[in-house]
């Protein structure tokens, strides 16, 4: 029920196995509430954006509230479809939830997209990703990570396209908690096994936030943008959507 603006697999799903009224049962005639958060390309601020998911005759479009724009983005038998918007990336999911998970463990894995640069080269790399919640209440764990980062880089003086990469590094994000109608929001990022040109220095500003997506909470989709320009040179957006284990 949730993607990638860009071309990555749905969590959990594919065109031929799918959940009723998900993004990919072109069958189903049911509109759905839908989510939106990106990262601007030029901040790495994150907005947030609602809107309906509208289905018709096996295609599907997107219709964004408080927007002249209509996003005619056809999810038909693929469900996915690439779609930029000035340099932007986010996800986009249906049927969110904004009522708190009740209390127990909960850990939720799937796929992550990260795009680098580190001041010497840009990656796009491809990897796991994984959120792990313990709900009690006397207090509320949240973590995330990102790990088995591999893909492409160039280098910024072209000596290098599209090189091969493998195992670049591994992300963690710690002391995660709820926020803003109850998504998780993290303040801290760790970058483990490092590959890249320098390390990332106290400076560093950090947008994080995830959210819940399906009437079961079934899944969910998490973004994050890194600005670390002020006394380093990394900069940093990438998501992840996960499934409930």
């Amino acid at each position: 029920m949730i993607t990638i603006l860009i071309s990555i697999g749905c969590a959990g799903s594919s065109s031929n196995s799918y959940k009723e009224n998900s993004l990919f049962d072109v069958n189903s005639t049911k509109n759905s509430d839908l989510e939106i958060i990106m990262v601007d390309g030029s901040t790495y601020k994150l907005e947030k954006l609602s809107g309906e998911f509208v289905r018709n005759n096996g295609s599907s479009s997107v219709f964004l509230n408080n927007s002249s724009d209509e996003e005619g983005i056809n999810f038909n038998k693929q469900a996915i479809k690439q779609t930029q918007n000035s340099n932007s990336f986010g996800i986009l999911g249906i049927d969110p939830q904004h009522t708190k998970l009740a209390n127990g463990q909960y850990e939720y894995k799937g796929n992550a997209e990260v795009f680098i640069n580190d001041g010497n080269a840009l990656y796009g790399l491809s990897g796991n990703g994984k959120i792990l919640l313990n709900l009690n209440d006397s207090g509320d764990l949240v973590s995330g990570e990102i790990s088995s980062l591999s893909g492409y880089k160039s280098f910024l003086d072209l000596s290098c396209r599209g090189c091969e990469v493998n195992d670049v590094l591994k992300i963690t994000f710690p002391n995660g908690s709820f926020c803003n109608s109850n998504n998780i929001c993290f303040d801290e990022i760790e970058l483990q096994d490092s590959k890249l040109s320098l390390p990332l220095s106290s400076l560093y500003t950090l947008n994080a936030e995830g959210t819940f997506f399906g009437s079961d909470f079934s899944e969910l989709g998490f973004l994050f943008s890194l600005d670390d320009t002020k006394s380093g040179s990394i900069e940093m957006k990438g998501a992840i959507t996960a499934q409930q284990e």
